[in-house]
């Protein structure tokens, strides 16, 4: 049994985030724990700092605690003594901002003993300011927010860090994705260009061999028909490939002049005339013969998009076809659309119809490279290119092309 080692990374890569999640979590939980703690070991050294302080300045025989009010009244105690609420409460807040405590508290005092059951308040034995078991109660407000706030950088750290390795995690696995695509996909055209390139080189060297045994002029003149046939065939795949691989490295250099698309339109389809016969389709072209169908392009490959959308079109439909081609324009655009009566495609078809090699397959001739190049070339153009299909009922493509220089001709 083989193991798919890709496969194995991800899932491992994947398990330690899922780890490093549960370890920063319980991280913080200890952090938490750990800021509550010392929080609690300064209000109890500041609660014993102020009643030292003011036993040093009150006698106990002085101090008699007989009226309080509750705690949960927001209210400090009223004393009969020579100690007020006033001064515990001053002495209170001097000892707390000497341990960095700067929070609202509420504080009562109580003739009992009492131990400290919540985490929000706090209990202090007022001896030796008196010799009774009186309690000296304080009760923080934003206790909560303090322990947030001095977490505050190691929690956004541990954040920023999670969110770091998760988007690279991400980014990684999307990279593998794609190139786990690519490969499949080289490995689809590299197999269909072995079969293109070996079908006309095997009729290139079957005519060779007839017209070595034959002598009639007539039928020499098949075989080197079926020659070049095949070497142009051959040609126009090289030079497929070499156009879009320069177009990707951005190399590829533009002539750029004002053009007739008409008079384009023209040439192509009479360079493509034998091609058109052979299968016995109708090409017919609706244009204005008044109207200049200017556009601002590179003659050579704008000549190559309108060849490839024809091709297509003869490629994808049955014989005796009809391919219509509609010249007109519209507010400073000039306007091309293709149609064609032959297969079609579906809407993921259509959709990835314009991806390199995404016509790549064993039912089609070909790189898959055409309608990419045409993308490629109309968008450099500074123009756009539309597909709308259906299977069965044919395909159509619509171009606009500006006619004015753009700023980076």
């Amino acid at each position: 049994m083989q193991f798919r080692k890709p496969g194995w990374i991800i899932g491992a890569s994947a398990l330690a985030i899922v780890l490093l999640l549960l370890f920063q979590v319980n991280w913080l939980r200890q952090s938490q724990q750990l800021v509550e703690e010392q929080f609690d070991q300064k209000v109890t050294m500041a609660l014993c700092s102020a009643i030292d302080e003011l036993g040093s300045q009150f006698q106990s025989d002085k101090i008699n605690f007989d009226f309080f009010k509750p705690l949960n009244q927001c209210s400090s105690p009223s004393f009969r003594s020579d100690l007020g609420s006033a001064e515990l409460k001053d002495m209170l807040e001097s000892t707390l901002r000497r341990y960095e405590i700067d929070l609202r508290f509420e504080f009562d005092v109580i003739p009992e003993a009492a131990e400290n059951k919540s985490n929000a308040m706090y209990c202090s034995s007022m001896q030796p300011l008196t010799q009774d078991d009186h309690t000296l109660r304080v009760q923080f407000l934003g206790k909560r927010a303090y322990v947030v706030q001095e977490l505050g950088f190691m929690a956004g750290s541990s954040i920023i860090l999670l969110l770091f390795v998760c988007g690279l995690f991400v980014l990684t696995l999307l990279r593998y994705m794609q190139h786990q695509r690519l490969h499949a996909v080289a490995v689809d055209i590299f197999n269909n260009m072995a079969h293109e390139f070996r079908t006309p080189i095997t009729n290139i060297s079957l005519a060779l061999n007839r017209l070595k045994k034959q002598d009639g002029a007539e039928k020499m003149d098949r075989y080197v028909q079926v020659i070049q046939a095949e070497n142009q065939r051959l040609q126009k795949q090289i030079e497929c490939i070499l156009h879009v691989a320069k177009l990707d490295r951005g190399d590829y250099e533009f002539k750029w002049e004002h053009l007739e698309l008409q008079d384009i339109l023209e040439e192509v389809l009479q360079d493509m005339h034998f091609r058109i016969e052979e299968k016995h389709t109708q090409v017919e072209v609706h244009l204005d013969p008044t109207v200049s169908y200017s556009v601002f392009g590179d003659f050579h490959h704008l000549s190559n998009v309108i060849r490839n959308l024809i091709d297509n079109a003869l490629k994808f439909s049955p014989d005796h076809a009809i391919i219509s081609i509609d010249l007109t324009t519209d507010s400073g655009q000039t306007l091309l659309k293709f149609q064609d009566n032959g297969i079609g495609m579906n809407a993921q078809q259509a959709y990835k119809a314009f991806d390199p090699f995404g016509q790549t397959s064993g039912k089609s001739n070909g790189f898959g490279l055409g309608l990419y190049y045409v993308k490629q070339i109309i968008e450099k153009h500074r123009g756009q290119i539309r597909l709308e299909s259906k299977p069965g009922k044919g395909s159509t493509f619509f171009i606009c092309l500006p006619q004015k220089a753009h700023a980076n001709a």
